[in-house]
């Protein structure tokens, strides 16, 4: 007699296997493929990175014709030099190790010392980036690997060459980079296998439900063999019913292998949407690691500018306004001629407005950068107009624009950074004044309550802007290119500084214009930062 249930179990949990394990050998190859892809790409960046950072300095070392010894080579200071940087370059990315290649495939420099002078003319990947300029890569796992931080065990890395090219665009080395994925390989195994369990756990569920149909089936083919060769002459007899049965039993044939039919469909229709769950998953994940690292190293890189900017910048502008004042003061005797007076007065003032410009664009990129705290204190703030306007009013009484503070005796403190509070009132001052045109008038008013929170709007009858530059002139260097307001000169940094700066008090800059009448720009601050009245509390 035929055994339905013991011939379908076999079976069944044969295809179950096979499939399970060929779908997860698809995936995995597929993610490694993607995986390779991505840190090629990743590679090759970091490579034209390095290569922004040593070519300028090294190009002639690595393109010259070598003829020395390995440890001549080795012994080199453009070798050590060139560690050094490669060394603080890679601190903080999956980098393990570097080797720069010439053309003649000598290995130059390399982060493990005893591979420099090593020939990788015959290397088919070296072939490849110094002949034609592709880049080759490749997956390999390795037990132990010597990198920057000394020897690693147990990684897996993509190893990629890259070519590096001069400034006229001709190839003269070749980058090997190492980059380490093991991460990324540990979280495409994780998923791999819980892909494979829920395959075999939908397939074992499609294999239970499928085993009670047949179960009950064999048993009624038991059943139905056994009353068959005990009682023929009854079978004979009853041809009318069995032939209805056999209508029966076809009819739970054919609602077996629809049931069949219909959960298979739903098993493939299921994994198909697990599959690209993990694909959407996975290229989400990478996309935020690299939009990091890529983050991360953007921010480092400008840190590190503006510190060397900080020092290239005011070191030198700090000597030419001293000597300038020497001049001007005649520390060491009267100048000759009256004109170099002037011209020292003209370096003064350059070299000051320089020297704001470049403590305006520190604050706003320490501001970006988090880096800023604040000292807060009750601020007067009827003291600081009266302050800020005196040191405005001398520039626009020169160039004819009133100035005029028409808040009230009667106002409360404010809860904030004094220093950046001022800085903040400067600021829009000296916008407001640079802005209008002679007999024009800038206007201070200051007021607070608890529903409104604390105001102060500087109001001028200027030049203007038009609705559609609003948003230019928000943005830091942003300046309208208009023949009417380019001969005022600035860097565009007062209004996004002054943003910055309120926004830090938990405020607002609010700017309202209109082109040929004038701007107003109000600050606004929490009523949580009205501090109590001058001598008395706020009732």
């Amino acid at each position: 007699m035929f055994r339905l249930l013991r011939y379908y179990s076999v079976a069944s949990a044969v295809a179950i296997l096979v499939v399970t394990v060929i779908l997860g050998f698809v995936y995995r190859q597929q993610a490694v493929d993607e995986l390779i892809v991505t840190a090629e790409s990743q590679n090759i960046s970091l490579a034209r990175s390095f290569a922004n950072s040593l070519w300028p300095k090294f190009s002639a070392y690595v393109t010259m014709r070598v003829d020395e010894d390995a440890d001549v080579l080795r012994g080199r200071p453009e070798t050590s030099e060139i560690h050094d940087m490669l060394s603080r370059l890679t601190a903080e990315l999956p980098v393990l190790k570097v080797k720069v290649y010439n053309l003649e495939g000598l290995t130059v420099y390399s982060s493990e010392p005893s591979q420099i002078g090593e020939d990788k003319s015959a290397n088919t990947g070296f072939l490849a980036s110094a002949r034609d300029g592709v880049s080759v890569s490749k997956l390999s796992h390795r037990d132990t690997f010597s990198s920057f931080s000394g020897s690693v065990s147990d990684r897996h890395l993509v190893e990629s060459y890259v070519a590096v090219r001069g400034a006229d665009g001709a190839i003269e080395g070749v980058f090997e980079l190492y980059s380490d994925v093991t991460p990324l390989m540990g979280r495409i195994d994780d998923v791999t296998i819980k892909l494979v369990v829920s395959l075999l756990l939908a397939f074992g569920l499609l294999y239970a439900v499928l085993s009670q149909i047949v179960r009950r089936a064999d048993k009624i083919l038991r059943r139905q063999y056994v009353e068959l060769v005990n009682d023929k002459e009854l079978i004979k007899s009853q041809n009318t019913a069995l032939e209805h049965e056999n209508r029966e039993r076809k009819f739970a044939e054919d609602s077996l292998r629809e049931a069949r039919d219909m959960l298979e469909a739903r098993v493939v229709e299921r994994t198909a949407e697990l599959e690209r769950e993990v694909e959407v998953r996975l290229r989400a994940e990478n996309d935020m690691r690299l939009a990091k690292e890529q983050a991360e190293l953007a921010n480092r890189n400008k840190t590190e500018f503006l510190a060397n900017i900080s020092h290239e910048l005011r070191t030198p502008l700090n000597a030419i306004i001293g000597f300038s004042e020497l001049i001007l003061n005649n520390i060491f005797g009267p100048v000759g001629s009256p004109k170099y007076l002037d011209y020292a007065k003209d370096i003064n003032a350059s070299g000051e407005h320089l020297l704001d410009v470049i403590n305006d664009i520190l604050d706003l990129s320490k501001i970006e950068a988090g880096k800023v705290e604040l000292s807060e204190q009750n601020v007067d703030v009827g003291a600081a107009l009266n302050s800020c306007i005196a040191l405005v009013k001398g520039h626009a009484e020169a160039v004819g624009v009133h100035v005029e503070n028409t808040t009230g005796s009667d106002l409360p403190a404010l809860y904030a950074d004094e220093r950046k509070f001022t800085q903040i009132l400067i600021n829009l001052l000296s916008n407001a004044v640079k802005f209008t045109l002679a007999g024009g008038r800038v206007t201070v008013t200051a007021w607070a309550s608890p529903q409104d929170g604390y105001r102060v709007q500087i109001a001028d009858t200027g030049i203007g802007i038009a609705a559609e530059d609003i948003p230019k002139v928000m943005g830091s260097f942003g300046q309208v290119d208009s023949g009417l307001n380019r001969k005022f000169e600035g860097t565009g940094l007062g209004l996004p500084l002054a943003k910055s700066l309120a926004e830090l008090h938990g405020g607002e800059l609010e700017l309202q214009s209109e082109l040929g009448v004038g701007t107003s720009v109000t600050i606004r601050f929490p009523a949580t930062r009205i501090a109590s009245r001058l001598g008395r509390a706020i009732s």
